[in-house]
This record gives C-alpha cells, structure tokens and sequence, in this order.
C-alpha cells in the first residue's frame, strides 16, 4: 500500500504526458482526405508550420552535384499531418510557415506485418499521406528558442567531437528526429540493428529521472516531486514530441519504486 503521494502524482503525469504524445487518427479535415479514399497521386496545396528541421531521405539527386540532397519534414495543417518530400533539401526551420503544392500520396505499407514501412513510420507520427513537393512558399519566419537551444546543443558536440561523432553523440542525447545525421551513419546504425539507439526513448527518461531524484534524496519529497516532474518536462521540450519517448514513457514509472522514494 502506497504512503506517500509521490510515486502516483508522478505515474499520473507519465500518463498524461504519454496521452499527449500518442499518435491520433486521422481527423476530418485531415490531408488523407484530399486523396478521396484512393490513393493518390493527387494534385494538392497545403499550408502550415514544419514540426522540426528537414532531415536527409536517401542519396542526393542526379545532376545536383555536390549540394544538398534529398530530405522530408512534418507539415501540420489545420486538420493533421503531412510528410513532405523535396528533392533537393531547402533551407528551412522547425516552426516556419509554409504553403506548397505537388502530388499527394499515400505512402507505401510494409510487405509484411512485421516489417516496417514508410507508412508505418509517418503513422507512429501522426501522418498518413505524403506531398511530393514541386512549388515551395514561406509565409513566416516566427523565432524558435527551443528549436534554436536543440540546434546549439548539437552544434557544441559535433565543434567538440567532429561532424560524425559530434553528430551521434548529440543524437544520444536528444534522439536523432530532431538531430541531423548523416545518412551514411543511419544506413550503419540501421544494417547493424541498432537503430533504437539513435531514439530518445522512456529510457533515456528513466535513467535522467532516477538521477534526479537520486540526487535529491536528502529534500523532501514534494521537492523531489517537483525536481521529478521538471526533468520530465526539460527532457520533453529538448526532445520533443517523438514517438519513441511516448512509448517508452510507461517505464519511468518504476523510477520512484527502484530508488524507495517512500519511507
């Protein structure tokens, strides 16, 4: 029987963190209903903000030289989410306002259950269609503190340890959806079947929230209440809203039990 309300405030907000992160269906308005129940291509105009920074998709373009290749980014319009896809990767910002236009398509499901495919990958995310994008408009340029300090992180690593391994260290840290890597480096992680370990994920929550409340053992437990729940938030916002965390977030639960927080 529980004596203190520490460990079932701290379960609660895990909860309702993980609610908050839980991917949805697809709404109303969603861009999936554009394609009318087929499955594409079809001639669409989105507009929206970026949920994060592009990141590299596969090789550079034929006859691009030596610029930058292709990438993918998260749009959210007013009813749900896209993916979109350019060819040769623009110089965009997470939070940026955007209007563009091009075929949108359903992405293509894994041949078989247990695999996972593009349209898996974009569902863990909330996104179940994806825009090829021919025409690109920026409407804004609103500022981004926490996109910024997420990029000063990785900018400080990859200045200490070298573009690779600068890079990977800040992707440890923070989860390689909001860090760039290279796309040599994924495909590695990827063939060696270590791929989870570029995600921020629960546990990486668990371990800095035992910390924490290791290290305030000596407070009083609605101090260590509240050092809990402001790593969880600070990891949340350096992390943001990635799959991987809201998944795992069941096991920070066990944080409070392992280190006998109640007398």
């Amino acid at each position: 029987m529980l004596r203190s309300p520490l460990l079932p405030l701290l379960l609660l907000l895990v909860v309702l963190v993980q609610a908050q992160l839980r991917p949805l269906q697809p709404g109303p308005a969603d861009p999936l209903r554009l394609l009318a129940g087929g499955d594409g291509p079809q001639p669409v105009i989105l507009q929206g903000h970026l949920l994060g920074d592009p990141v590299a998709a596969g090789a550079p373009v034929a006859g691009a030289g030596a610029g930058p290749g292709p990438c993918r980014v998260l749009l959210q319009t007013v009813g749900g989410r896209s993916e979109l896809g350019f060819p040769v990767c623009p110089a965009l910002r997470e939070g940026w306002g955007v209007r563009v236009s091009g075929q949108l398509r359903r992405p293509r499901p894994a041949p078989h259950p247990l695999l996972a495919g593009p349209a898996e990958r974009l569902a863990r995310q909330g996104a179940w269609t994806r825009l090829a994008v021919e025409r690109l408009e920026v409407l804004r340029r609103p500022a981004t503190p926490i996109a910024d300090l997420r990029r000063g992180i990785a900018v400080r690593f990859v200045a200490a340890a070298g573009p690779e391994r600068g890079g990977l260290l800040a992707a440890l840290v923070l989860g390689s959806a909001v860090v760039p890597l290279p796309a040599e480096l994924r495909a590695d992680f990827r063939v060696a079947g270590l791929s989870h370990a570029l995600a921020a994920s629960g546990f990486h929550l668990t371990v800095l929230l035992g910390a924490v409340l290791a290290i305030g053992r000596g407070l009083g437990r609605w101090a260590r209440l509240g050092l809990g729940a402001g790593a969880i938030v600070l990891f949340l916002v350096l992390a943001g809203p990635q799959p991987s965390v809201g998944g795992g977030m069941p096991t920070v639960g066990h944080a409070p039990t392992c280190l006998r927080l109640h007398p």
